[in-house]
């Protein structure tokens, strides 16, 4: 396989990319509280119980596998350091993490699905340091939760919840003056790409230096200052390093081209830093009925992908797991995949950036609708958008899914008026991507149309939906409206992104479940995908379709492959009926 230039073996942060750094995920010191204990443990512990980071303390991997824990979960490990500019970075803790270093305290964070990081410079030293984590987590709904069950046993399409660490942690070292962010926006209609270098402070003298290379030549290079001195208004404009590629390769879906980006930050015309990272020249834009990337229409072809393993529950179990998902996807005919209610390991975007794969990104939802809700909501998703923003692979943002914490937005102002927000925030910091509202149902404004709808009966389904007014106005099938009162359809593209659940051997075992009746042999199962792909192919009307699912979870048993990516069908069967 061909990695980007920048590439490094589990690295957790593949857009900006830094070769001194140091995982810190292995074996720490971990223990449960009922209560803070903050005096008690702060300055660090030593315990028996030992948890494997960065596996939630539900799962098996985790060493501990407490399906109950309690709401203090405390983590210890001990490094030896140099001292100097030092970063902790969290991938994903879930909910509350608060964190203390040889004693002292560094700062918290709330939520559970975005990096976050801990500048430590001030409190390590030379030798061995001490860090200790405390994570609160709770069953509260108001709390982003996707997925995650918030009463004591699995119910419906609600699992084990993830609580704690769940994602890598790392330790990055870093100059005084450092390269803190890079922020990509490609033009496939200009041939450009405009970039937005960061630093950790406005400092007078600082420039930074951009090349692109493509297949190891250099392309484009160019170069900008980086102080900006405040005006009268007290308000900075951005410079924005604009890199015009002599050769002009488009990324898409079937031919993921890539440029390679190094980027080194100057004071005074001498590097003080340097990153690796790389970007795409892609465009993706709803242009009347179709989804078009560079203004050619395409048609979505995607899976459901919940990003749950067997063991790991939310954390796949090492890179190489990632990595096979993705290549299952691509072998089965998909061109796309719809992470469902979770962010996944950053290098998931990663592996769909350089091996070609469209992917709509999904906040996790709330199931309460109140002041703290709304703050909580608002802030991850934020985090989730600029982290996840330069991946070329994401081609839509998904805000919120079936009105889940809209429970009335059928008819509620207040709920209308919310998801209406989103949908604009998500746009105002994001031009270039569509956003859908709210999947499945219930639209107020959204850049696309989506279904959700699970009739097994393929010509019932084909029935139900033959007409572009039944899409869009709602078909007997559909229990709820394609749109909230108040908005109608606007002409924009139409998915079905979610329908098919099927499962193989369904009710076999108490509480498994999937969508119907179910069938008994892996032919009935393929016959049944060939029947439903098919019923949905035959609307002329739409730009495509989401499966369910890639894989079982817990105890919804609908996927193409069991949690341990047991393969349940003949993928040349799935391919052939994707591509036909």
């Amino acid at each position: 396989m061909k990695h980007v230039k920048c590439y490094l073996p589990d690295y957790p942060r593949p857009q900006l990319v830094r070769s001194d750094w140091m995982n810190l995920n292995g074996e720490w010191d971990f223990l449960q509280t009922s209560t803070a204990a903050t005096s008690a443990f702060a300055g660090g512990f030593s315990s028996e119980r030992k948890i494997n980071v960065p596996f939630a303390v539900e799962s098996p991997l985790s060493g501990i596998g407490d399906k109950h824990p309690e709401k203090y979960l405390w983590y210890c490990r001990r490094v030896a350091l140099k001292g100097g500019k030092v970063l902790l970075h969290f991938e994903g803790s879930d909910y509350i993490t608060d964190v203390w270093v040889n004693g002292e305290y560094a700062g918290r964070h709330e939520g559970g699905y975005a990096r976050f990081t801990f500048d430590v410079s001030e409190y390590v030293h030379s030798g061995e340091n001490t860090f200790a984590v405390r994570v609160y987590d709770d069953d509260s709904r108001e709390h982003p939760r996707g997925k995650q069950r918030w009463l004591k046993d699995n119910f419906g399409c609600w699992y084990v919840q993830t609580s704690g660490i769940h994602k890598p942690v790392w330790l990055e070292f870093v100059p005084d003056v450092y390269v803190r962010s890079l922020r990509i926006t490609p033009s496939a209609e200009r041939g450009e790409a405009a970039v937005i270098v960061t630093p950790s402070e406005n400092a007078e003298g600082l420039t930074a230096e951009l090349t692109a290379e493509f297949a190891g030549k250099r392309v484009a290079s160019c170069e900008v200052p980086l102080y900006i001195a405040p005006n009268d208004k007290m308000q900075e404009e951005i410079p924005v390093a604009l890199l015009k590629p002599d050769a002009v390769h488009l990324w898409t879906a079937e031919d993921p081209a890539l440029y390679d980006l190094t980027v080194r930050l100057k004071k005074d015309g001498k590097v003080i830093d340097e990153v690796g990272s790389y970007f795409a020249l892609r465009d993706v834009a709803c242009i009347g009925p179709d989804v078009c990337v560079n203004g050619k229409k395409i048609y979505l072809k995607m899976v459901l992908d919940q990003g749950y393993w067997l063991d790991g529950h939310l954390t796949p179990p090492d890179e190489a797991a990632i990595l096979y998902d993705v290549e299952f996807i691509k072998k089965a005919g998909f061109n796309g995949v719809r992470k469902h209610q979770k962010t996944e390991d950053e290098r998931f975007y990663y592996y769909a950036d350089i091996i070609g794969l469209y992917v709509w990104c999904e906040m996790p939802s709330m199931y309460a609708f109140d002041d703290i809700s709304r703050r909580s909501f608002t802030q991850t998703w934020s985090e989730i958008l600029a982290q996840f923003y330069n991946h070329p692979a994401i081609i839509a943002w998904v805000p919120v899914n079936e009105s889940w914490g809209v429970w009335n937005i059928k008819t509620d102002r207040a709920e209308q008026s919310f998801a209406t927000a989103m949908y604009h925030y998500t746009k105002s910091f994001d031009r270039s991507r569509p956003a859908v509202c709210n999947d499945g149902w219930e639209h107020t404004e959204t850049d696309i149309l989506t279904i959700h709808i699970y009739e097994q009966d393929g010509a019932r389904l084909r029935e139900g939906y033959k007409t572009l007014e039944q899409a869009v106005e709602g078909s007997e099938l559909q229990e709820r409206k394609p749109f909230a009162e108040g908005f109608r359809y606007g002409g924009q593209p139409i998915i079905f992104s979610e329908f098919g659940g099927t499962a193989l051997c369904a009710n076999t075992n108490d509480g498994e479940w999937g969508y119907g009746n179910g069938v008994k042999t892996a032919h009935e199962l393929e016959e049944k995908y060939a029947e439903l792909v098919g019923a949905v192919k035959s609307f002329a009307y739409a730009s495509g379709y989401c499966y369910t699912q890639l894989t079982d979870v817990q105890q919804e048993v609908n996927g193409l492959m069991k949690e341990n990516r047991e393969i349940k069908v003949n993928i040349d069967a799935i391919r052939k009926v994707n591509e036909m």
